[in-house]
């Protein structure tokens, strides 16, 4: 009977999670035993876990992983016009080719072009 599993059983994989909060508790105190301590504070851990929305947080490291990520440009070799590359976007994505009729290239950064 499937129901005979004891990880299908919230109760039994919540004790088993707090069991692994309170040894990792013990271990970073370098003690081999699980003391009245760990327990309390694998509890609180587990409440904050609980608590947390994780929505706002991915938010977060999503808008600072994209504001640190440069995603490069596509350069037209003939008219010298640029497009910036958007999270998520590949170079692979477009055509090839600008409007003017030009190859676009792609490039890290484009410092040179803005001198000009």
């Amino acid at each position: 009977m499937p129901y005979d599993n004891p990880y299908l059983n919230f109760s039994a994989t919540e004790n088993a999670f707090l069991s692994f909060l309170a040894g990792c508790s013990a271990v970073n105190d370098n003690r081999e035993k699980i003391n009245e301590n760990d327990i309390i504070r694998a509890y609180k851990t587990h409440y904050k876990l609980l608590t947390t929305d994780i929505s706002k947080l991915v938010d977060k490291l999503w808008k600072e992983k994209s504001e640190k990520e440069n995603n490069g440009y596509l350069v037209c070799e003939k008219c010298n016009s640029y497009y910036k590359l958007q999270p998520g976007e590949s170079p692979d994505d477009f055509t090839g080719n600008c409007e003017c009729g030009g190859k676009l290239k792609y490039y890290d950064d484009i410092g040179w072009l803005l001198k000009c």
